[in-house]
């Protein structure tokens, strides 16, 4: 079922020459697709670029429907003018609404940054040293170019007992970006013996944790982009960000 409505959707979308911008459906309309969801709580229902087809919104699902019509289309919808992916930014959306996650209220406490100063594009990656994804991860930003990476240390005690005074000994090194490096590598970091600044850095690294639990973050790697882009864990989403910027088709 799922992959014949996917397919119907598809199908739809290369029927559309142009992508008309969001609007809230008319009332009427609405009143109508909610009434096909009596069990379902609806946020909102708005126009897309396909003529009688309505993007609704319902907790965190997206899904498309015609008023009158009980069929719900799961998919997404694409602009071929332009190679836009219509969907994808809504469910982005929705995600980052979530965690109600605000880039300027992000701790900057226990955080090591690097890359380019200027870069448009930043990400802040919270991170567990001792943790292997956050390991890949760590080694697919810095093999990015043109990008601005705010690690913010987040160690796991409960998974790694000690991957708190590893980080502390990174924040305490004399260069805290290499001695990340080496963290990362699995190699040993020196001994920070600095008990003022060990100090400090578990204050922040306490005011991160405390940060992440408010805000539903419970595991690592975590990704936040200055663009509002909201990703727990790797995959293709932080895969597809990571890519050289194209400009539009048309342009």
């Amino acid at each position: 079922m799922v992959n014949k409505t996917t397919r119907s959707l598809v199908l739809l979308a290369l029927l559309a020459s142009t992508a008309a911008l969001a609007a809230p459906a008319p009332a009427d309309v609405a009143g109508n697709i909610r009434a096909l969801l009596p069990s379902t709580e609806v946020k909102s229902v708005e126009t897309t670029g396909l003529e009688g087809v309505y993007e609704v919104t319902a907790g965190q699902n997206i899904f498309y429907m015609q008023p009158g019509k009980k069929i719900l289309l799961v998919g997404h919808l694409f602009d071929l003018g332009t190679g836009k992916d219509m969907t994808q930014p809504q469910q982005d959306a929705l995600q980052a609404a979530a965690y109600n996650i605000q880039w300027d209220k992000i701790p900057t406490a226990a955080r090591i940054s690097v890359g380019d100063e200027k870069a448009k594009r930043e990400v802040v990656a919270f991170l567990d040293v001792d943790c292997p994804y956050c390991k890949q991860a760590y080694t697919a930003l810095q093999a990015t170019a043109g990008i601005r990476v705010h690690y913010v240390m987040l160690p796991l005690d409960g998974l790694h007992p000690e991957s708190r005074d590893k980080t502390l000994n990174i924040l305490c090194a004399a260069d805290p970006p290499a001695a990340l490096g080496t963290g990362m590598a699995g190699k040993p970091v020196p001994l920070s013996s600095n008990t003022a600044c060990r100090a400090k850095a578990a204050t922040g690294l306490d005011g991160v944790a405390k940060y992440a639990a408010a805000h539903q973050i419970q595991g690592t790697p975590f990704f936040v982009t200055n663009s509002g882009l909201v990703v727990p864990g790797l995959g293709d989403a932080l895969t597809q960000w990571l890519q050289p910027q194209q400009p539009e088709k048309g342009q």
